[in-house]
């Protein structure tokens, strides 16, 4: 029977110089953690949190493998840029590869309920959002990991801070402005939605902060936005709890656009 020993190797050689032996791992990795002993020793672990870093945890797990994703990121960023249609095809699989094998790791450990820490866990796809290259690679795959296994949980939303709520607003806002992110509008604003909604009953958002956003919604509603995209924005929910303030501020914003 495969014990945590055998992860514990796997997540340290995810880090090895030699790129056979990272591939390896992967793999290994992957294959251990179908394993139910694997996955029950993991569970209670995870549960019984100590504090304790030698004792190995769905968060520890999950850590290795976004730093397995920065290192892979660098190494394709000092790699020679992809001439050929095959290297280029070559290149994306790899990179589909990378972001595939952490959004395995996060669905592993979510299949039985919230596992991670949901500070640690947004904070690995914030940073991947805010930067170019990793967005461009990866974003989609950390986005619909937020989007699925962070904001559709009530126990990671009750640890997101203001600080976090204002980050993940801003971030994605500033995407869905952006028409070279990547990204498809209806996966945005379903999150932009999901942000807004969530963020309005747990802490005290600064409503001119949207002004600019729902304004750019609304100018460039008739020439590009998809009907779905429309519908999502336009139903954002507003909570009895609301801070008054916050949905003045939306009626404001609303009303003349309408």
């Amino acid at each position: 029977m495969e014990s945590l020993s055998d992860v514990i190797l796997c997540c340290r050689e995810l880090s090895s110089e030699k790129a056979t032996e990272r591939k390896k791992s992967v793999e290994k990795l992957k294959n251990l953690l179908n394993k139910k002993s694997v996955v029950s020793s993991l569970d209670l672990n995870s549960q019984n949190k100590t504090g304790d870093r030698n004792i190995l945890t769905w968060d520890g797990i999950t850590r290795e493998a976004h730093h397995y994703v920065i290192m892979e990121t660098q190494l394709l960023q000092k790699g020679k840029e992809a001439q050929s249609a095959t290297a280029k095809a070559n290149k994306e699989k790899r990179k589909q590869e990378i972001g595939g094998f952490f959004k395995f790791v996060v669905k592993q450990a979510e299949k039985r309920g919230p596992k991670l820490k949901a500070v640690q866990l947004i904070k690995q796809i914030l940073e991947v959002m805010r930067d170019g290259f990793m967005l461009s690679a990866y974003g989609l795959d950390y986005s619909n990991i937020l989007l699925k296994d962070v904001l559709t949980v009530r126990k990671y939303c009750t640890e997101i801070t203001e600080k976090t709520w204002h980050d993940l607003i801003t971030v994605y806002c500033k995407l869905f402005g952006d028409p070279d992110c990547g990204l498809d509008t209806i996966l945005l604003s379903r999150i932009i939605r999901l942000l807004i909604s969530a963020a309005t009953v747990r802490c005290q958002l600064r409503p001119k902060k949207f002004l600019s956003f729902f304004t750019e919604v609304f100018m460039d509603i008739r020439y590009f936005l998809p009907l779905l995209v429309i519908t999502i924005i336009t139903s954002l929910s507003l909570p009895s709890s609301s801070p008054i303030s916050f949905v003045s501020t939306f009626k404001i914003i609303f009303c003349p656009l309408a």
